[in-house]
């Protein structure tokens, strides 16, 4: 029999998120959580402990979800008790321990489910390597608790084209949970991919992102293109990359408001205090009256901003582009603007091509924390690219753009490697 699938309102709070040097979370220092693993007496209340497939996540870094289950019926006759306390450690090859905790209110769980049972999830990146995993619960009202382990073994990937982007990255990072934006950016994470490429000549490198949903979602239709959960971790990506003797500037521009949103310099790590409001706004799928009243000039605007890049100070330069696939107002007024080409330049268009099934890949980091009853998910039904309307490539088509479209993180790693390939040759 499967068990449905509900929602569970309420229940969901922020985990700890470990630190990343690989100290141990000081809630650990509270209960006795090596004892509980030594303990042969099972608990009262069933649950269970696992640990996915390690995929990887749009963010180019390894992910796996860590499940614990609890059984329904035990937690109803427990509802109102407090707080059901829930740990995870990770432990690699060199002993160093990491480890993450969360509560589960139980005054919030509602009648009914006993008919299901309640999943508390966690989410790591993790480096190729063999660890092992422990989990705990504890009811602090009853003393009740229950510990178990197990082992993880993380396989490197195949025919990595971006070979040696994980140097010196931490082998387990905790995510904790949150809401968009910050699901899409995952700020918390501290650990930075090694993207550097040595170009032949300094070469300076603009990444710029389109956060902009399509024209169709302004006007209340649906809008399949809007992908913020692939495009902002893309864009992090990216921006993670270091030209030798050169350059790297970012920068997100909202095509349909016409803006500017943020420009920093890719030395340093992106400002995510900055980038938030930008996120949110262009989320928010409303646009004001005066960007609506100049509409036309959308395209002529991101022409202009790709030209500044482009032209910049005459030395070699490469310009990324990533966008979802955006169709504009009808009309568009580019008689003044064109995308122009210059020699030493490279303009590279990596786009969005939406899958029209959800993958079990995960895009951006799912959000973590308790949900009621059911499996993690079913099985992909493959990327089956819908078809939206993208008029953004037909104007770059002076400057000779080479266009990548990406629906899988697979997909988005080959182009990043094509991308700084080329450039390594300028």
């Amino acid at each position: 029999m499967v068990t449905p699938r509900l929602a569970l309102a309420g229940l969901l709070l922020l985990p700890w998120a470990a630190g990343q040097d690989g100290s141990p979370d000081p809630a650990f220092a509270k209960i006795p959580f090596d004892d509980w693993l030594k303990e042969s007496v099972q608990p009262k209340i069933r649950w269970w402990l696992h640990a996915s497939h390690p995929v990887l996540a749009m963010h180019q870094r390894l992910i796996v979800e860590f499940e614990l289950r609890l059984d329904g019926a035990e937690l109803e006759s427990r509802r109102g008790k407090g707080q059901l306390q829930i740990y995870f450690q990770v432990t690699d090859a060199d002993g160093r321990k990491y480890q993450s905790h969360g509560e589960i209110d139980l005054t919030k769980v509602e009648e009914g489910v006993k008919a299901s049972y309640i999943v508390y999830t966690d989410y790591a990146f993790v480096l190729p390597g063999e660890y092992r995993v422990a989990a705990a619960f504890h009811l602090p009202s009853t003393n009740e608790h229950g510990a178990r382990e197990d082992r993880l073994r993380v396989q490197p990937l195949r025919g990595d084209p971006l070979a040696g982007s994980w140097y010196k990255l931490p082998p387990v990072e905790f995510l904790g949970a949150s809401q968009p934006p910050e699901t899409w950016f995952l700020p918390a994470v501290r650990g930075r991919l090694h993207l550097t490429v040595k170009p032949k000549h300094p070469v300076r490198l603009d990444i710029v992102a389109n956060v902009s949903t399509s024209e169709q979602q302004v006007r209340g239709r649906r809008n399949p293109s809007w992908r913020p959960g692939m495009l902002i971790p893309a864009f992090k990506a990216f921006a993670q990359v270091g030209v030798e003797a050169g350059a790297t500037d970012t920068t997100l521009v909202d095509v349909l408001r016409r803006k500017v949103l943020f420009r920093q310099s890719a030395e340093q790590a992106l400002d995510w205090d900055a980038i938030r409001p930008a996120l949110v706004e262009a989320s928010a799928g409303t646009i004001d009256l005066k960007a609506l009243e100049g509409r036309r000039r959308d395209l002529a605007f991101l022409i202009s901003e790709l030209n500044r890049r482009l032209a910049g100070d005459g030395g070699p330069r490469a310009v990324v582009l990533i966008s979802n696939m955006v169709e504009f107002e009808s009309g568009q007024d580019v008689s003044t603007e064109r995308v122009k080409r210059c020699d030493g330049c490279r303009l590279f268009y990596v786009r969005i091509r939406p899958p029209i099934a959800r993958p079990s890949t995960p895009m951006a980091v799912p959000r973590g924390g308790r949900r009621m009853g059911g499996s993690p998910g079913g099985r992909s039904l493959g990327y089956l690219s819908e078809n939206p309307i993208d008029q953004i490539e037909p104007v770059l088509k002076p400057a000779a753009p080479r266009v990548f479209d990406f629906a899988t993180p697979e997909q988005l790693r080959k182009a990043m490697a094509a991308i700084l390939d080329e450039i390594a040759r300028m």
